[in-house]
C-alpha cells in the first residue's frame, strides 16, 4: 500500500514539473516575441531613414 502511494506521489511531482516548464517555455516565448516586436520599428525606422536619403538625391 505504501508503494502505490509512493508512486502517486512520484507521478503528481512529475506532472507538477512538466506544468512549470510548460508555463517557463511560454512565458520565455512571449518574452523573446515582445522583445523581437520592440526592434521591429527601430528597423522600419532605419529603412525610411534611407530612403529619405535617397530620395533627397
Amino acid at each position: 500500500m505504501d508503494i502505490i502511494i509512493f508512486l502517486k506521489a512520484i507521478g503528481n511531482l512529475l506532472f507538477a514539473v512538466i506544468l512549470l516548464l510548460a508555463v517557463a517555455f511560454s512565458s520565455a516565448f512571449s518574452v523573446l516575441t515582445y522583445m523581437f516586436r520592440g526592434s521591429r520599428p527601430s528597423v522600419a525606422g532605419i529603412k525610411s531613414f534611407v530612403r529619405k536619403k535617397y530620395t533627397s538625391r
